[in-house]
């Protein structure tokens, strides 16, 4: 966006002295990223639980709040590598450091949602298995009225795979 903008020498120099701001915001971002995952992880680890939007399943929930912090990580970093900061003479290490944390910040997100779903895989053939053996129509005994039968957790699972296949 600022890539002609900049190679005209006033604003260049305008800019420059912000450009070290910029990267500090850059890299406070994807420390703010880190804690904010680091907090989840730690309460999934303890609880497995984890704090996600009010009307989503638990498992589609944490996928799209994954997706969600690596947008957060994501923008600010791509915008930053659009910008050529050789035209600054700057050193590129603090430039190199925060791609390091950004390529080490989309690994963990993906390995913990690759984790979640995988977890989901497995739980979720059980317990359909276990509730397809039911009987779907019921007879209450006393005043024989007719019934489902369905199990709460087989209505979470159809929640989750409603949600789920915008995911895949």
């Amino acid at each position: 966006m600022l890539g002609s903008l900049l190679e005209r020498k006033k604003i260049r120099n305008d800019f420059e002295s912000h450009f070290n701001k910029l990267i500090s915001l850059v890299d406070n971002e994807m420390d703010t990223v880190k804690k904010l995952f680091d907090i989840q992880k730690t309460l999934k680890d303890d609880t497995d639980e984890i704090v996600v939007q009010r009307n989503m399943p638990k498992v589609a929930g944490t996928l799209k709040w994954c997706q969600e912090l690596k947008d957060r990580a994501t923008v600010p970093f791509e915008s930053m590598k659009k910008l050529d900061y050789r035209i600054f003479d700057m050193n590129s290490e603090k430039i190199e450091r925060i791609e390091k944390k950004y390529k080490e910040l989309l690994m963990l997100i993906d390995g913990f949602s690759s984790d979640v779903y995988n977890e989901w895989c497995i739980q979720v053939g059980e317990l359909s298995n276990d509730n397809l053996k039911k009987n779907l129509i019921t007879r209450n005994q006393k005043d024989k009225t007719i019934g489902t039968n369905f199990d709460p957790q087989l209505i979470a699972v159809l929640k989750e795979v409603k949600y789920l296949k915008f995911f895949k």
